[in-house]
């Protein structure tokens, strides 16, 4: 009896502190954001500054979790967590939406689109390949925030290769199209420049 509780006692304390996975660490170094995001939880007790700049890496992405974990964390930048207190993502998109969002994606509306590369984003039924059609076809229609997003996948390497170049370009239109957050981005870009060298450091 005693060692069966002793097995109870134990089994979440090797459960938190097991290896990640070699499939899981994959989708951490191509930057998907909520893997970032639960990766950065796993670090913390051993890594402070370099789990809260992946949790970082998916909030840059509007991953909701990651959003209101850095809103209501101590460790954070002031100018940054002002930004952040008033950063939102629209939660309210569901599974039963799926469909709908499909339908109005493909007359080309690019806030439909936008708003399936945010469920891949935050985890939901939508898988990368598709999700970043989405993405790619509301940045060609200048869709500001898919811009912006698209932007960072440029700057960081997550999914197309690194090209800063192309990045900063989109960053820059986007801004200048009012997405306020390719401004913050922008404005903080030297705090924002050592983010994926964590990323690298820890998983390679």
């Amino acid at each position: 009896m005693i060692l069966r509780l002793l097995l109870i006692c134990l089994i979440p304390f090797f459960f938190n502190n097991a290896p990640a996975n070699e499939g899981f660490l994959k989708k951490v170094k191509d930057g998907e954001a909520y893997s970032l995001y639960e990766y950065g939880q796993r670090l913390y007790s051993k890594d402070p500054s370099k789990a809260i700049d992946l949790i970082m890496l998916s909030a840059l992405q509007n991953n909701i979790q990651a959003l209101n974990y850095l809103k209501s964390h101590d460790d954070i930048d002031g100018n940054i967590k002002i930004f952040l207190k008033d950063r939102t993502v629209d939660s309210s998109i569901d599974q039963s939406n799926i469909d709908n969002l499909n339908k109005l994606g493909s007359e080309d509306d690019s806030f439909a689109q936008y708003q399936l590369w945010l469920l891949y984003i935050n985890g939901e039924l939508i898988t990368k390949p598709k999700a970043y059609v989405w993405l790619k076809k509301a940045a060609g229609n200048k869709y500001p925030d898919a811009m912006y997003s698209l932007g960072l996948l440029y700057y960081y390497g997550f999914i197309v290769p690194e090209q800063k170049s192309k990045a900063l370009k989109l960053l820059e239109e986007s801004s200048e199209l009012g997405s306020p957050n390719a401004q913050f981005f922008l404005n903080n870009l030297e705090k924002f420049k050592h983010l994926n060298k964590s990323l690298i450091d820890i998983v390679g």
